[in-house]
């Protein structure tokens, strides 16, 4: 339940600004690292929207560089960063609370009990 409407929980909640929709890259996929063109592509965000946030993500250690193929560079979320998990903190609680509301919105299910 993750996504409502072809659209992340996280962006639905915060807006779909290049810079929630970077983190939310990121958040999700926290196990790699990705180039510049990788982020955009899967954010969906322009070329100038990256290289204006990535640097501003790396100054404040919100995501680091990992390595370089050929003339790329790789980044990834910074999982040292108290600023990244209380990020990843804050995805959790918005997706849980998500999660809460939809089941306490359905309706009740008829119940079985099995005898011993």
């Amino acid at each position: 339940m993750e996504e409502k409407n072809g659209e992340s929980i996280f962006i639905e909640t915060l807006g779909d600004s290049p810079f929630i929709k970077i983190l939310d890259i990121l958040i999700d996929g926290r196990e790699f690292d990705y180039t510049k063109n990788d982020i955009m592509e899967c954010a969906e965000v322009s070329k100038a929207s990256v290289n204006r946030i990535l640097p501003m993500l790396l100054e404040r250690g919100v995501i680091k560089f990992t390595r370089k193929i050929g003339k790329e560079k790789l980044y990834i979320l910074n999982r040292n960063s108290p600023i990244a998990r209380k990020i990843v903190e804050l995805k959790t609680i918005i997706v849980n609370d998500c999660i809460d509301r939809e089941i306490a919105s359905e309706p009740a299910k008829e119940r079985v009990t099995v005898a011993h």
